[in-house]
């Protein structure tokens, strides 16, 4: 039995995954469901799971089919940070997705 739970797993992962990642990893979907019910995770779109805690620009990136990158994916990084007064988004679309 594992000692640590969906919500926790998700946290070590940069508190954001696919779903199928979860199940690779041995979580059932009713596991992840009752994670969601009681708030330890939220559905990012259909299969993208983030903590409570998961870093503002990697739930917006999920939430258009993205992923950080470029300069925003350097700050998550801690490469640089880029002033809170500046928003900068840089999002690689997939093939999916319009452009």
């Amino acid at each position: 039995m594992r000692e640590e739970g969906p919500a926790e797993w998700v946290r070590a992962r940069r508190g954001i995954a696919h779903s199928s990642t979860l199940r690779q990893a041995g979580f059932t979907e009713h596991t992840v469901r009752n994670e969601v019910a009681c708030g330890r995770l939220r559905r990012i779109r259909r299969s993208w799971l983030v903590t409570q805690d998961c870093d503002e620009r990697r739930v917006r990136a999920a939430a258009v089919g993205g992923r950080p990158t470029c300069v925003t994916a350097a700050a998550l990084e801690g490469l640089w940070d880029v002033p809170q007064t500046t928003i900068l988004n840089a999002i690689a679309q997939g093939r999916h997705l319009p452009r």
